[in-house]
């Protein structure tokens, strides 16, 4: 259940999903610039929502949703390997040159840091700045900055993930 790897590298599992053996399917519900979103169903009937920003180098940063509301974000390199066990640290989210959204305890596993931020204020102020801003910025717990994500087209992806919620309800 916790295996999360970017949409073009396969889609085998997300934040709400069945247990990785479970097969799934997607469809393209918009693509712009590196963006993408896609509504995602497992062989169980269950969905999914994903707003993506991928790169060719295995890079991605993905926000996952499905019909009860939960969030989760995922940070994800091809270069990481963190384990099969889960690990936790802190790390820090800046996007442009906002204020850092401190994160307690992230969950690192295999290749992905994994963030289920709570449904509050500071959470959906977070995702108007992705929303706006320019560039995502990933800080490891000593503010050392581990990955940048471009978020260009993210505006009109989040807009369309609305979409892809809207056909899950």
């Amino acid at each position: 259940m916790r295996v999360l790897v970017p949409l073009f590298v396969c889609v085998t599992a997300c934040a709400f999903a069945p247990p990785v053996s479970a097969a799934s399917r997607d469809t393209r519900i918009y693509q712009y610039k590196n963006w993408e979103v896609r509504l995602v169903t497992w062989d169980d009937g269950s969905s999914s929502c994903v707003a993506e920003v991928s790169y060719v180098n295995g890079d991605a940063f993905s926000i996952w949703q499905d019909k009860s509301g939960g969030i989760r974000l995922q940070l994800y390199s091809p270069d990481w390997n963190f384990g099969a066990k889960d690990r936790y640290a802190d790390i820090e989210l800046q996007v442009d040159n906002h204020n850092y959204w401190r994160v307690a305890k992230a969950d690192f596993y295999k290749n992905s840091v994994l963030i289920d931020p709570p449904d509050d204020s500071s959470t959906h102020q977070f995702l108007a700045e992705i929303k706006t801003g320019n560039q995502l910025f990933l800080y490891d717990g000593n503010g050392k900055r581990q990955s940048d994500y471009s978020l260009a087209g993210s505006q009109a992806s989040l807009d369309a993930m609305g979409s892809c919620l809207a056909r899950l309800r």
